[in-house]
């Protein structure tokens, strides 16, 4: 399979590309809605200079990010998974990989450790140690199995990768801007899974003291 294939230049190209956004809009607006449903947030309070930053951080993770890991994971791998394993198993694992690597690194502690002809053992099964702990990471790697298989399978219906680029492309600048220009409430402000709402934080013993 060719680039060319993959990322064909005709007139359904910027169609498939608005209609990805499009649908990114509305998913990123409902996953923002569950996260605020279990935490809340408030603003960073950034400066100008850091807003713009942040701003410039999204927009270039939206466009480069999405070319490179639509042309890996699902042009080429999944590609060739479901030439090798079959339709369903081939998508699935791709969508497995896809959600791994993305917890792929290496511990800073082990950069100056000797390297010996086995240090990849212990590097390889340190990078991927995040996992291991489903009680922290266990909904961002359900997103991202989910994220990895909605993909997978709008690739295969379409045959480009148009709409996963605009698809993929919203998501990241939507969430990145969120998570960039915001920061989550301690204790939240909005609690619905677990029952409550509190439209303000209670009063820390400090606070307390001071209005005394």
């Amino acid at each position: 399979i060719s680039l060319r294939t993959l990322w064909p230049l005709n007139s359904d190209a910027w169609k498939q590309l608005l209609l990805g956004y499009g649908i990114a809009l509305v998913a990123g607006q409902a996953m923002i809605g569950f996260y605020l449903a279990g935490n809340g947030f408030t603003s960073a309070h950034l400066s100008a200079s850091a807003i713009a930053s942040r701003l410039v951080i999204a927009l270039v993770a939206a466009l480069i990010v999405p070319l490179l890991e639509e042309t890996i994971f699902r042009g080429f791998l999944q590609t060739e998974l479901v030439g090798s394993l079959g339709w369903s198993t081939g998508w699935i694992f791709a969508a497995v990989i896809f959600m791994a690597v993305h917890f792929l690194k290496v511990p800073s502690e082990m950069d100056h450790q000797p390297v010996h002809f086995w240090s990849g053992v212990p590097a390889l099964g340190a990078a991927f140690g995040s996992m291991a702990n489903v009680a922290d990471h266990g909904w961002f790697m359900l997103s991202l199995l989910l994220l990895g298989l909605t993909l997978g399978l709008t690739f295969q219906r379409s045959g480009t990768l148009w709409l996963n680029a605009g698809l993929h492309s919203g998501l990241v600048f939507i969430m990145l801007l969120f998570t960039g220009l915001t920061r989550p409430t301690e204790p939240p402000n909005v609690a619905f899974f677990r029952g409550d709402i509190q439209t303000n934080p209670p009063a820390t013993n400090e606070a307390v003291e001071k209005l005394n």
